[in-house]
């Protein structure tokens, strides 16, 4: 039972809740008193990523989950005359307890909670512990008035700066302004940063954490930002970095964090990262980085979290990873590992979390991945496993997490994995099990999420698993249920997250969809719903995520679509949409990504389109 601040008491269920989680800028939209960061946050795929990956991460931050994530709520004292401030509820809870308690809240305890804080914000209270900011002129208005951060944002500690146009003498005057003195984290993305920029945001005391992802940085930034010897975490992902940079970067002996994705450190760099001693979590992702890279990364004894995905890694590189006894975390995704490396990978006794995708492990790789006990959560997705290697993986009695994907697995496999009792997390989308494998799928009552896309389940698979009462998210794209199966799926009333993309359903089965009022993820792309189904849809109230592509949607279908006051990213490409609809669409405020090309809008819907504010707008047809 949970009792907060005057709330009535809720039943904490037994099992929890999905594992997919929000933003926190998402968060912090619905929830004003509760901002919850996840540890890690990963970026979107580069384009080399399978679909199976890239699906993933698109639905990774629908449902509200706080697992593994701390709550970081801050209430600042009362503006309003008369009221006593109690704290956040939350506040006080040791972290460890508040871990536990958000793993189990219902959606009624979240409702809760959600109530808790609105009625803090309506007797004065702020949360300020971080501020997304979207432009500069947003920022300058703030700093430009006396007084109205420290007021507003007493506790503010976190800056997430975002959209174009920075200069560097805007980091100048924040560096200038009383709050930098409170900044411990600072967030920027896709935006072109000078040196200068760089040298003023060091000058900020107290930070302790920097992501600037996507910012054009070269070499000549990094020296500049290893003078910044106070920080401990530090993501540089998605730049043009090289080795000498990646040599200044190492002299930052504070760090315990490091993410150098998607740069070019070459082996040179490799060389210089494995001296940082105080590394606990690396990622180098898509550096290329070979086999010797990864010789040196093996000598890097006190790591917990690796990741080494898209880096040209073999057998001779996974042999040198498996000395690392530290490590509970290891990724090695799209890497060039067979069975051999996968041997060697299996004497990681410590490993906990295991990605070997898209490599060539093959069934006898999996069966020697079989033998990791350990292991709670595996993606083997993409290695040529079949049946066999499918009845070596099901002996794994501990796994939570499963996915092998992409790979030619067909019913009797299925069914040999429908005896893993633990499993809360399934993904064998893109295989070859047939209704008899579905039928065998659905009797586990312990998943919460199932993929099954790209098989051929068709209706009466369908219908067993609408059985699955403990269902939380399904995606079943791409299995020829038609308009049946829809009807189906309508009465898993427990469902939060749905995807059934290219399944020829039309407008009497997206009318049997939209009761199911539990929804915040809805993809029906490549159907053909029509303006009909579009207009069932969009009574829909609880959609914060919606796919509509490729459905023969109309203006009037948009226009009922643009009264859904809770959508935050809507996709309506390859349809029959013209300017009236557009200029519908155009009205949402709440959207903050929208992608409409390939419709039938010219220069009025365009420019309505493109002036939606706080919306990223994609306009082009691929």
């Amino acid at each position: 039972m949970i009792n907060i601040a005057g709330t009535a008491p809720q039943k904490l269920p037994q099992s929890p809740e999905s594992g997919t989680s929000l933003s926190p800028t998402d968060e912090s939209r619905q929830q004003p008193g509760l901002i919850a960061t996840p540890k890690a946050l990963q970026k979107p795929d580069s384009p080399r990523a399978t679909a199976a990956g890239s699906a993933a991460q698109d639905t990774s931050r629908v449902n509200l989950d706080l697992r593994d994530c701390e709550l970081k709520a801050r209430a600042s004292q009362p503006q309003r005359a008369g009221v006593t401030d109690p704290g956040h509820p939350l506040l006080d809870l040791p972290l460890t307890v508040r871990r536990n308690l958000a793993e189990n809240l219902s959606q009624a305890d979240r409702t809760s909670l959600a109530g808790v804080s609105t009625a803090s914000q309506r007797a004065g209270w702020q949360d300020s512990y971080a501020l997304s900011i979207n432009s500069p002129q947003q920022l300058r208005k703030l700093l430009d008035k006396p007084g109205v951060l420290e007021k507003n944002h007493p506790n503010l500690r976190c800056l997430k700066l975002s959209g174009p146009g920075w200069q560097d003498t805007d980091f100048e005057a924040l560096a200038n302004h009383d709050i930098a003195k409170n900044l411990t984290e600072i967030h920027i993305s896709r935006h072109r940063i000078g040196v200068e920029g760089i040298r003023q945001i060091a000058r900020l005391p107290g930070l302790k954490s920097l992501t600037l992802n996507r910012c054009h940085l070269c070499d000549e930034h990094a020296e500049a930002i290893a003078s910044m010897t106070g920080l401990t975490s530090l993501d540089l992902s998605d730049n043009d970095i090289q080795a000498r940079g990646t040599e200044a970067i190492a002299s930052m002996t504070g760090l315990t964090s490091l993410n150098l994705s998607d740069n070019d450190i070459q082996a040179r760099g490799t060389e210089a990262i494995a001296g940082m001693t105080g590394i606990k979590t690396l990622s180098l992702r898509d550096n290329r980085i070979g086999d010797s890279g990864a010789q040196a990364i093996a000598r890097m004894t006190g790591l917990v979290t690796l990741d080494l995905s898209y880096s040209a890694i073999g057998d001779l590189g996974a042999q040198a990873i498996a000395g690392m006894k530290g490590l509970k975390t290891l990724d090695l995704s799209k890497n060039h590992i067979a069975a051999s490396g996968a041997q060697a990978i299996a004497g990681m006794a410590g490993i906990k979390t295991l990605s070997l995708l898209h490599n060539r492990i093959g069934d006898s790789g999996a069966q020697a991945i079989s033998d990791m006990e350990g292991v709670t959560s595996l993606n083997l997705g993409s290695n040529e496993i079949g049946d066999l290697g499918a009845q070596a993986i099901a002996g794994m009695t501990g796994l939570e997490t499963l996915d092998l994907s992409y790979s030619a697995i067909g019913d009797l496999g299925a069914q040999t994995i429908a005896g893993m009792t633990s499993i809360k997390t399934l993904d064998l989308s893109n295989n070859h099990i047939t209704t008899l494998g579905a039928q065998a799928i659905a009797s586990m009552r312990s998943l919460e999420s199932l993929n099954l896309a790209a098989n051929r389940i068709k209706v009466e698979g369908v219908r067993a698993i609408a059985g699955m009462t403990g269902l939380r998210s399904l995606d079943l794209s791409r299995n020829e249920i038609g308009t049946p199966g829809a009807q189906a799926i309508a009465g898993m009333t427990g469902l939060t997250l749905l995807v059934l993309g290219g399944n020829k359903i039309d407008a009497p089965g997206a009318q049997a969809i939209a009761g199911m009022t539990g929804l915040t993820l809805l993809v029906l792309s490549g159907n053909k719903i029509g303006d009909s189904g579009a207009q069932a849809i969009a009574d829909m109230t609880g959609i914060k995520t919606l796919d509509l592509g490729s459905n023969e949607i109309g203006d009037l279908g948009a226009k009922a679509i643009a009264s859904m006051t809770g959508i935050e990213s809507l996709t309506l490409n390859y349809n029959q949409i013209g300017d009236p609809g557009a200029l519908a669409i155009a009205s949402m405020t709440g959207v903050r990504q929208l992608v409409i090309g390939g419709n039938l809008i010219s220069g009025p819907g365009e420019k309505a389109l493109k002036g939606m504010q706080g919306a990223v707008v994609n306009l082009v047809s691929f």
